[in-house]
């Protein structure tokens, strides 16, 4: 029970807190920006959404601080290191977002064009992604993620393993049966993230990316430590 608490309370140790409201704040001004632009022009509210998606590649950066900290045997938040404010290089911290997409898409094709044959229909692309949950998307991203999210973090510079679906298999095999439950913690992340929302005017915006980056720190940390205690090296 008590590990459980740890847990729980991690993301506002060592000055969590402030990194949380730090990393909120930068995201729903960029978010308020964006709104606020809308009413300007059909073009004004790119520079907020410019900002917002900064904020949260900033955000996604310091989540994969916590999974090497973490991994490394670190049972406290790290230091919040800054990287390159270019955009180009703050884009790269979505690369295991968009690595878990590219595989989730394939897998959930394939169960689409399944069912089409299965039941004599007509391929049609707009009801493939108006309807990627009922396919299964959600669940084959959030098979992805975990994996990928670790060994992009441990090892940024080597390709060959965050991209190569034969490294990724072997993380997940070699971590089974702990990796279902990595699984249905990014799958709840994923849920989270896409549908949670706090309808209440402003501070509803705030509250509501202020939970999404707590459980987004809290699933970097479990991802660290268990391929800490499973001692997986980034070659699996």
């Amino acid at each position: 029970m008590n590990k459980l608490v740890g847990y729980i309370l991690f993301p506002f140790r060592e000055g969590g807190l402030g990194a949380l409201l730090g990393g909120t704040f930068i995201i729903f001004l960029g978010e308020f920006l964006q709104k606020l632009g809308g009413f300007i022009g059909p073009y004004g509210s790119i520079p907020g959404l410019i900002i917002k998606i900064g904020a949260l590649c900033l955000c996604f950066n310091y989540s994969l601080q916590i999974v090497r900290s973490s991994y490394s045997g670190l049972k406290t938040l790290p230091f919040w290191e800054t990287p390159s404010l270019h955009f180009g290089e703050l884009l790269k911290n979505l690369i295991p977002i968009l690595i878990s997409i590219f595989y989730g898409l394939f897998l959930t094709s394939l169960v689409y064009f399944i069912v089409v044959i299965v039941s004599n229909k007509n391929l049609s692309l707009i009801l493939f992604f108006t309807h990627l949950p009922r396919y299964g998307f959600f669940v084959f991203f959030s098979i992805f993620l975990p994996a990928v999210y670790f060994l992009f973090s441990v090892a940024p510079d080597d390709i060959e393993y965050f991209v190569n679906p034969v490294w990724i298999t072997r993380v997940i095999i070699k971590t089974f049966p702990c990796y279902l439950f990595l699984t249905i913690a990014a799958y709840f992340l994923t849920l989270l993230f896409v549908y949670f929302r706090i309808p209440l005017i402003f501070i509803g915006n705030f509250i509501t990316w202020f939970v999404k980056f707590y459980f987004l720190i809290l699933f970097a940390f479990i991802v660290g430590r268990t391929y800490s205690k499973l001692n997986l090296s980034k070659h699996a």
